[in-house]
């Protein structure tokens, strides 16, 4: 092959690498660590920092980031070992069969919800919820109108953070009353499939880097 060829292969290829990985979503260049919530979700759709988180990102996402942070507990809290150390395990609905990582070991109790949709999980000490169903949908709506309705069956609570991440899903995080909460939905087979998240808002750097996990793990059923 002449020489000149090789040299502009070679310059094609350097000038590619750059575009390859700017394509990639800043979760999948790095692992997040130290960030609050709000900044975990900008790192995992790709928002630089800047810009209106509620505006929506559409491009394609490739897969989720192996590993998550570690937490940072103080000595004496309640739950501590869990929180140190949790117990991850695959959570799947066997009706639906949407799937993701939970911390089984944090939670004491189970609830179902009405109609069979999913059920509430309760940790030991009752201050983290996480609920996960299935939203029947037969007029296949967009997600944000499922959210709406949604939340306002919740009492429309103050949303500080809505994206419509590069995979498709919505997640919409904000606070009820002393609470935060964080959702994520995302069309499955038969209907639209969810998990929510709700802990005290003083415990919010407490829990990051678990729903950072909950939330980056979820798959919808199909």
């Amino acid at each position: 092959m002449p020489v000149r060829h090789v040299l502009r292969r070679a310059a094609l290829t350097v000038c590619l690498i750059p575009a390859l990985a700017s394509g990639l979503s800043a979760a999948e260049r790095f692992e997040p660590s130290g960030m609050s919530l709000r900044d975990r979700a900008r790192a995992e759709f790709g928002d630089g920092g800047g810009g209106d988180p509620a505006q929506t990102d559409p491009s394609p996402v490739a897969g989720t980031p192996a590993g998550t942070p570690a937490l940072s507990v103080p000595a004496g809290t309640t739950a501590e070992a869990g929180l140190r150390a949790p117990d991850w395990r695959p959570y799947r609905s066997d009706r639906h069969g949407f799937a993701f990582d939970y911390p089984a070991g944090l939670f004491a109790s189970r609830t179902a919800l009405p109609d069979g949709v999913g059920e509430t999980l309760v940790s030991t000490d009752g201050t983290l919820r996480l609920s996960a169903f299935a939203l029947p949908d037969p007029a296949a709506r967009p997600l944000a109108a499922v959210a709406a309705d949604y939340l306002r069956e919740a009492g429309n609570p103050p949303v500080g953070y809505r994206r419509l991440t590069r995979n498709g899903h919505l997640v919409i995080s904000g606070n009820r009353g002393d609470e935060v909460f964080y959702l994520r939905l995302a069309r499955g087979g038969d209907g639209v499939h969810g998990v929510e998240l709700r802990y005290p808002r003083r415990d919010e750097r407490r829990f990051d880097a678990l729903v950072t996990r909950v939330s980056l793990s979820f798959r919808p059923g199909f």
